[in-house]
């Protein structure tokens, strides 16, 4: 049978100073993301607080809600900006000054419902405004959302709304707009929604219409929680699969891999769009053109709402075009078209296959999230694609997808056929310990923050605090065992180690903050939870 990948964190180095948030390397030495010379593809421009423009954001914080839910939640930004936004007039107004907001729906019959309101300061970034839905009525059209603040003049944004009604069969997935988590509910759930972080295996259309029940069981058993194709729905056996999927509750990204009709599209919404086990809709990097996109977009949303829909990363495609996705991939293939890029990709591999080192995969990681961070409009959920190879052994996947999940993938999607029996199930493995309630509820709640450590250590680590825990994912990027004391002052203080939900190795926790263990094995990884 196939396989797929692992991955985690552990930590470890002689002794390692855990201080401020990850900072990037110089913009200019980054990694060239989409193997172009000019070094031109990452725009970082400058802003300043005293400039003379408005930068006004609302956006409903998830990409739906329904009837289940009481009350729902807006992200909202009003700052001032020298590069984005609307003329501000009110340019006396301090910096920490304080305005009128209200944010209203336009009801069915043109009416104007106000959902919230209250006062926000120039410089928010980010706030979120808890409404009630109690006002609303569930329907499968979007509610026109206006965020608007009173000054001197009046300043608006907009966005939609999804207020549907509570499904009872097939399945509802929202996507977390803030923090990039997925909540999925079905009747594996009895249409609750919990947290998802999908660990996917990505088929080729032969692939998947060749997989057996017997198969799909032990990849869901293994740990697999998602399988990803763009085979066409019609295509014969396929109705088969998908019973099997459901019922084992395995998890279905489907992909639209070139443009299609409208008709041949709203086939394949009509034959899946009530499956329990249909996760999202996707549109590949071959099939990204800004027209067909958009269509795409329109169409899915109306005749499917109940499911998000992602878009493949492409060195071609333009930023607006991201902005309109609710998450956004890493082909599993490659990065990009480019061949440099691609022929980058394949030293990366070979180099880590063969016991090489494991910058280049950091360095190209490090570009993905600078990338997306550049964006206008904040980042987007990202699901990565760590490159893998059948020579690989586990310890290597599971830090390559350590670093991957250090760095904000909310999702880990690997191609089948590079995977061999060992593999699937280190990966399945991993995905279990990352999917286990007490790891993905602190995964999901917020951005991980990077340590900086001493350069010649070979830790990377991160950590995600959300109320009084904190998880803390380390991996070791050296190959060799040292059996020296290792240290870790970590930049809180907590009462006592949780839970391990991973690794092998025996922590203790001393003076609140220092994390230690005698000997440490090349390419270990950990996940620790702890109490503070």
């Amino acid at each position: 049978m196939r396989s797929l990948v692992g991955w985690l964190l552990i930590c470890c180095a002689w002794k390692v100073w855990v201080t401020a948030a990850y900072q990037p390397a110089s913009h200019a030495d980054v990694f060239d993301l989409c193997g172009r010379s000019d070094k031109q593809r990452l725009a970082f421009p400058s802003d300043d607080r005293q400039g003379q423009l408005l930068d006004l954001r609302v956006t409903a914080r998830h990409s739906m809600y329904d009837s289940s839910d009481i009350s729902g939640q807006f992200i909202v930004t009003a700052s001032r900006s020298a590069t984005r936004g609307q003329p501000l007039h009110d340019l006396s107004t301090s910096d920490t000054a304080s305005l009128d907001f209200s944010i209203q729906a336009k009801s069915t019959d043109g009416r104007d419902l106000q959902l919230a309101s209250g006062r926000i300061a120039l410089g928010t970034k980010d706030r979120l405004l808890k409404f009630t839905l109690r006002r609303l009525t569930p329907r499968l059209t979007p509610y026109e959302i206006r965020f608007i603040l009173h000054g001197q003049s009046m300043y608006s944004a907009t966005t939609e709304l999804y207020y549907l009604p509570a499904k009872r069969e097939g399945s509802s997935v929202k996507i977390d707009a803030l923090h990039g988590g997925v909540l999925v509910a079905n009747n594996s759930t009895g249409f609750a929604y919990e947290r998802l972080i999908p660990f996917e295996l990505s088929a080729s259309c032969s692939e998947i219409s060749s997989l057996s029940h017997a198969e799909v069981s032990a990849y869901k058993d293994a740990g697999v929680n998602t399988i990803g194709s763009a085979c066409a729905s019609r295509q014969p056996g396929l109705d088969a699969l998908y019973d099997d999927m459901d019922s084992v509750n395995l998890w279905y990204q489907h992909s639209l891999e070139s443009p299609l009709s409208e008709a041949s599209m709203l086939e394949e919404v009509s034959r899946l769009k009530d499956r329990s086990s249909l996760l999202s809709w996707h549109v590949g990097a071959a099939a990204v053109q800004s027209s067909f996109f958009e269509a795409s977009y329109a169409l899915l949303r109306q005749h499917d709402p109940y499911h998000p829909v992602g878009l493949s990363f492409s060195c071609d495609t333009v930023e607006e075009i991201y902005s309109k996705a609710d998450y956004i991939t890493e082909e599993p293939r490659s990065l990009g078209q480019n061949s440099d890029a691609n022929q980058d990709i394949r030293l990366d591999l070979s180099a880590v296959g063969h016991g090489g080192n494991f910058e280049d995969t950091i360095d190209r990681l490090d570009a993905n999230s600078d990338y997306f961070r550049s964006f206008d409009d904040g980042s987007k959920p990202f699901w990565a694609a760590p490159q893998v190879t059948g020579s690989m052994i586990n310890a290597e996947l599971w830090v390559t997808v350590v670093l991957t999940v250090n760095r904000n993938a909310k999702g880990i999607l690997l191609e089948l056929s590079t995977m061999n029996r060992n593999l699937t199930k280190a990966y399945g493995r991993i995905a279990k310990a990352f999917n286990a309630p007490e790891v993905s509820q602190l995964l999901l709640s917020c951005a991980p923050t990077r340590v900086d450590v001493d350069n010649t250590s070979s830790l990377d680590v991160s950590y995600w605090r959300q109320g009084s825990q904190v998880l803390v994912a380390v991996a070791n990027l050296n190959r060799t065992r040292t059996s020296d004391n290792v240290i870790i002052d970590l930049p809180f203080s907590a009462r006592r180690v949780a839970k391990q939900p991973w690794g092998t190795l025996s922590w203790s926790l001393t003076n609140g903050s220092v994390l230690s263990t005698y000997g440490l094995d090349g390419l270990a990884t950990s996940l620790l939870v702890f109490d503070t």
